[in-house]
């Protein structure tokens, strides 16, 4: 199950997608309202995480929603100053894990706080709730160890060092990661530096037997499956923008892309729809290179008609589901992703030999990058 949902506002289409198998799992959000019918996917087959977005507890400036505070688990926050009092922590876990449970949760994913700064106290928290988490749950239940970090800590070599040197010593076996990368804009992920510190931090955590889910994530998630990474998340509104949790603070709003955008699988990334994805697609095509197939697009292509920004999802999460299927069952990872970072590449090449221009999120940026670090 390397690729999942991770669900905000959009949700109507998910259970069309894992009905027709282009969709293997789903991370649903404590802060906002549930999925109706988990419990008919979960008999699909289909895997059903939490957040619980726990995080959000610990600033006071970060915006809660009303959904979320209304929720019995925020009421039981011992507050900062309390997280160190075993049996107050204990309790605001164990409610945090029962309303997992009852939104229909197939795992769990532990309490976790915003690791900003390493020296602090927030990693030994949150890895001592991940632990409460796996002794409430026992065996009867898979935990992911919730983990938030800041990238600029990621980068620092001594940083990262004392970060896997804490998850190795733990006894997690499964950890979902958020990285907060600090990049504007809403092209996928182009930090070199944060790149290598994220590929390194994989492996680590791979080979000494730490399963890794990637949260928030775009099709860096693909690159990073070179790496041994067991699976990754993306949301549809989420993936068009950089993660940014950390800026969302009271009164302000999520960046969300001013012009509908479509998911080009040749170049791993967005563009936009008014005035690149059809002058793309059209010399993509005549040049042999296979315009989208898939069951979602056979409108959305057409000249002439209206563009359907549900089928656009439909299509965006289809192709992910597919390509991160193919490198989980590929037995060269590396070989596979140096293939789609050569194939966007050229693909870019050939559009701008064709005079065809993008805005700088559509543009390669992350593939130069991935080139680079790769």
């Amino acid at each position: 199950m390397p690729f999942l949902v991770q669900v905000g506002y959009e949700r109507f289409y998910l259970p069309e997608l894992i009905a027709n198998g282009d969709l293997e799992g789903i991370i649903l959000q404590v802060a906002h309202a549930g999925l109706p019918g988990v419990e008919g996917l979960a008999r699909q087959g289909a895997m059903v995480l939490v957040d619980p977005q726990t995080y959000k507890l610990a600033d006071a400036n970060v915006r809660i929603t009303k959904k979320m505070g209304s929720e019995r688990f925020v009421a039981l926050w011992p507050r900062n100053s309390g997280l160190r009092n075993n049996a107050r922590r204990a309790s605001f876990v164990e409610a945090t894990v029962e309303r997992e449970l009852e939104m229909g949760a197939t795992d769990v994913i532990s309490p976790y706080l915003f690791v900003e700064d390493l020296a602090g106290p927030a990693l030994e928290v949150t890895l001592q709730m991940a632990e409460e988490s796996r002794a409430l749950v026992g065996k009867s239940k898979r935990v992911w160890a919730g983990l938030y970090v800041a990238g600029t800590e990621l980068k620092r070599q001594q940083h990262r060092d004392q970060f896997l040197n804490s998850l190795t010593a733990s006894s997690i076996d499964h950890c979902y990661l958020i990285v907060d990368p600090e990049q504007g804009g809403s092209g996928p992920l182009a930090d070199d530096d944060l790149i290598r510190a994220l590929r390194h931090v994989v492996r680590v955590l791979e080979t000494n037997d730490i399963r890794v889910m990637l949260g928030y994530s775009d099709p860096v998630g693909l690159l990073l499956m070179g790496d041994g990474l067991s699976a990754f998340a993306s949301g549809v509104t989420a993936s068009l923008r950089r993660l940014q949790i950390a800026s969302q603070r009271a009164g302000s709003h999520p960046r969300r892309p001013a012009h509908p955008r479509y998911y080009l699988p040749q170049l791993m990334n967005f563009v936009r729809v008014d005035n690149e994805m059809r002058p793309a697609l059209a010399r993509l095509s005549r040049a042999g290179r296979a315009v989208c197939g898939c069951k979602y697009c056979s409108g959305n292509l057409r000249p002439g008609t209206q563009f359907d920004s549900a089928d656009a999802c439909r299509h965006f999460v289809a192709h992910l589901t597919d390509d991160a299927r193919s490198l989980s069952n590929s037995t060269n990872r590396r070989a596979h992703v140096l293939r789609l970072i050569n194939e966007a590449a050229g693909a870019y090449d050939l559009l701008d030999q064709a005079g065809i221009t993008f805005s700088g999120d559509s543009g390669p940026d992350h593939i130069e990058s991935w080139s680079r670090v790769f």
